[in-house]
C-alpha cells in the first residue's frame, strides 16, 4: 500500500476501534440512554466464547465453515466482532497480517 494510503487505514481502524469501545465503556449522560442502548443493541453484556461451527436439532441441521482468520481469535477479537465498529476494525488490522494482534 502507499504510505498516504496506510496512514488512512490506520486512522480508520484506530476510530473505529475508539467507537467500539466508547459503546462499551462510556457512561450516558444523566437522562439519556444512548450508549446504554447500543449496549444492549449489540448485547454487550452477553458472554460470546466462539464462533458456531455446528448447530442441530431433531428437525434441522446447520454446519458453518470458520474461517482460519478465526481460529486465531483471542477473547478481546472475538468481543470486537459484538460491534460493526469492531468488526470495521479487525478488517482493516488483517490487512496488515498476523503479526497485528494474531489476526490474519
Amino acid at each position: 500500500n502507499p504510505p498516504g494510503l496506510t496512514i488512512m487505514i490506520w486512522i480508520l481502524a484506530a476510530y473505529n476501534l475508539g467507537m467500539h469501545f466508547l459503546i462499551r465503556i462510556a457512561q450516558d449522560v444523566p437522562g439519556q440512554t444512548f450508549f446504554q442502548d447500543l449496549r444492549t443493541t449489540f448485547k454487550i453484556g452477553s458472554f460470546v466464547a466462539g464462533v458456531i461451527a455446528n448447530a442441530s436439532d431433531e428437525g434441522t441441521s446447520a454446519a458453518l465453515v470458520v474461517p482460519e482468520a478465526f481460529k486465531r481469535l483471542s477473547l478481546g477479537n472475538i468481543e470486537h466482532l459484538k460491534t460493526p465498529y469492531g468488526r470495521q476494525y479487525l478488517e482493516f488490522i488483517q490487512q496488515y497480517g498476523p503479526t497485528i494482534v494474531g489476526v490474519s
